[in-house]
């Protein structure tokens, strides 16, 4: 089974934060600056919440705020949905589903050692095709003693049943 520790031992070791008090402004810079998309809230080493692009453009630039007098407190998400290094991928595609976020920070003995974003979930998608097999065969192999699903296709058949979060939402026409 693929986990996050698997994600985070293939991401740079650094973990980017802001604390609460700062100014959004500074969020702003450090984004860009890292290329990152949302950045853990810290005092000390305590999760406060998580800050993100999405927050600013809804909490500050669509009601005109000011980037530089107001705080990262006044816009961070919080309670943070936050995972371990032991949870699966699977287990984190059901988290940003279902609760619609796209970054969740790792947490390990109460602290924060990392960072994965929906992009390193979906990253073993655009791998070749042995990569891939490779890990999705790991991640969503059946554990031991458990039954076959009678929903796996046949040769030259399509599959009726895909996993939740590979479905697709697509109109056609």
């Amino acid at each position: 089974m693929v986990t996050v520790r698997h994600l985070l031992d293939g991401k740079e070791q650094v973990l980017w934060s802001v604390e609460p008090d700062d100014p959004v402004l500074k969020v702003i810079q450090l984004m860009a600056t890292h290329h990152v998309g949302a950045l853990p809230v810290l005092r000390g080493s305590e999760l406060l919440g998580i800050v993100s692009e999405r927050d600013y453009a809804r909490k500050v630039a669509l009601l005109g705020r000011s980037a530089t007098d107001t705080p990262v407190q006044q816009i961070m998400s919080s309670p943070v949905i936050t995972v371990t290094p032991q949870t699966s991928l699977n287990e984190c595609m059901q988290l940003v589903t279902e609760h619609r976020v796209r970054h969740l920070p790792v947490v390990e003995n109460g602290r924060v050692i990392g960072m994965i974003s929906i992009g390193d979930l979906v990253r073993p998608l655009s791998m070749s095709s042995s990569t891939r097999s490779r890990i999705w065969s790991a991640t969503y192999a059946p554990a031991e003693g458990a039954r076959q699903s009678s929903a796996i296709s046949s040769p030259g058949k399509s599959s009726a049943v895909k996993p939740k979060f590979l479905r697709s939402r697509m109109r056609v026409g």
